[in-house]
């Protein structure tokens, strides 16, 4: 297979031909220069191996109608070559969308490239618009550019860690759970599926509320054939508290101790929408469910102590939204992102006072981050939303099976013996927005939870 050297004009060349001959966008052409063992990594993933590589980039190309890159400009030291660039996409009949980035090459002694690391800002936009947290992401940015706009060498502060967080490696468990009762809210798809499904493996009884019952019966089913004890689910729509709560006392009804409890079901909206009850939908599933469900199993699980208490949360608190005198939206537009950031902030704010509560009584609580991966959540929303999610945002996210394993990790390891009131990137620790440490206004959202939820 004949190639050119690689260099400067190599790379200006063959990276600017985007299109096939039948018109069609197509990078296969860059393909041989790669050798087979080529490591990429971006803001997002990291594949090893020139298949994984190959099938990466026929994904994009498959997806676009129109796929165009600029070199804006470029330099070669020795064996590494380094090009800005930017790249034009458009997914069938929608706008283009403009990419802005750079490359680095490294190139092997027999001319082929065995790394490539791509460096582009893909949720800039997104968090140059967030309130107080868009104003820390310009400020970082406009402090660690020198005056030609690069990038000098920096560490990142610790609210802005979380972007690199999401590459370090991940801790593992092998600890069995046999016979421990494990109770999981959101079992159906995405993440919490996938961590149903490895706590079962590890021999646990696993112990499921779910909102749809013909989803439920096909994860009870795959269940069964995985672990050696007899799984159950409860069935509660989340935006019902009264469902959560009869859930809650059905389980306590029927399984007289409980050694963990995650809280996993989430929704993310995109217009303000209010329960039956009046609450704010995404506050009340986000937020009060879990809360509910925590409160109302808190004094099963310290009678079943040790135990372990997971609160599913997301690095979109750093969305904040969160005021304590319109947690409906009624005064202000509502916005999704921040909609969301306001419940899981509310939801990490009580994670902090559940720990007062429980300290030596040999339960713990933690939250965690499960990682950019694949997920249902914000299918509720309308067709806009899930062509976006669809064909931008889906593709770009990872399989969930690593949330399942981050959970596994942090419901079953010694490492977490004792360990409380912490919050976790997957199972990295990591220091949350300093909004959510608000420890006053924490503990008023606390007792409007309990309000909120007839638990005075």
């Amino acid at each position: 297979m004949q190639r050119k050297p690689l260099n400067i004009e190599t790379i200006k060349e063959l990276w600017s031909q985007t299109y096939n001959t039948e018109g069609k966008p197509d990078w296969s052409h860059i393909f041989k220069y790669y050798h087979k063992d080529v490591v990429f990594q971006d803001t997002i993933q990291r594949i090893e191996g020139i298949d994984e590589f190959m099938a990466m980039c026929t994904r994009l190309t498959k997806r676009t109608q129109q796929l165009n890159m600029e070199i804006v400009s470029i330099a070669q030291n020795g064996n590494v070559i380094l090009f800005d660039w930017i790249m034009t996409m458009m997914f069938k009949k929608y706008p283009s969308t403009p990419l802005y980035g750079s490359t680095k090459l490294v190139i092997s002694e027999d001319g082929y490239i065995l790394s490539q690391r791509d460096y582009y800002d893909l949720w800039g936009d997104i968090f140059n618009n967030i309130p107080r947290f868009g104003k820390m992401y310009r400020r970082f940015w406009s402090e660690n550019l020198d005056k030609k706009g690069a990038y000098m060498k920096f560490e990142l502060p610790d609210e802005l860690k979380f972007i690199t967080n999401a590459r370090l490696p991940q801790k593992q468990s092998n600890e069995s759970m046999d016979g421990k009762v494990c109770v999981i809210t959101g079992t159906t798809s995405g993440v919490g599926y996938e961590a149903a499904l490895q706590l079962a493996k590890a021999g646990a009884k696993v112990v499921m509320i779910a909102r749809n019952k013909d989803k439920a019966a096909r994860v009870y089913e795959e269940i069964r054939t995985l672990s050696p004890h007899e799984p159950a689910y409860f069935l509660a729509d989340f935006t019902d508290l009264n469902q959560v709560a009869a859930a809650a006392e059905a389980i306590l009804a029927n399984y007289p101790r409980i050694d963990v409890l995650i809280n996993n079901a989430g929704v993310h909206m995109t217009t303000r929408q209010l329960t039956k009850a009046g609450h704010e939908t995404a506050f009340c599933v986000n937020h009060l469910a879990s809360f509910l469900v925590t409160n109302l199993l808190l004094k099963r699980m310290m009678e079943s102590a040790p135990a372990r208490i997971i609160q599913v949360n997301s690095e979109g608190h750093r969305f904040n939204g969160l005021q304590i005198d319109d947690l409906t939206w009624e005064n202000r537009r509502y916005k999704g992102l921040q909609g969301y950031g306001a419940s899981k902030t509310a939801q990490l704010m009580t994670v902090w006072e559940f720990n007062d509560m429980l300290k030596d009584t040999g339960v713990t609580i933690n939250a965690m981050h499960p990682g950019a991966v694949k997920s249902n959540i914000g299918h509720n929303n309308g067709k806009l939303y899930n062509w976006y999610s669809r064909w931008i945002i889906q593709p770009l996210l990872k399989d969930p099976k690593i949330s399942g394993e981050a959970i596994y990790y942090l419901a079953s390891s010694p490492d977490l013996d004792g360990i409380s009131g912490k919050f976790f990137h997957l199972t990295n620790e990591e220091i949350p927005a300093p909004h959510a440490m608000d420890r006053e206004l924490g503990k008023k959202i606390f007792q409007l939870s309990l309000e909120m939820t007839n638990r005075k």
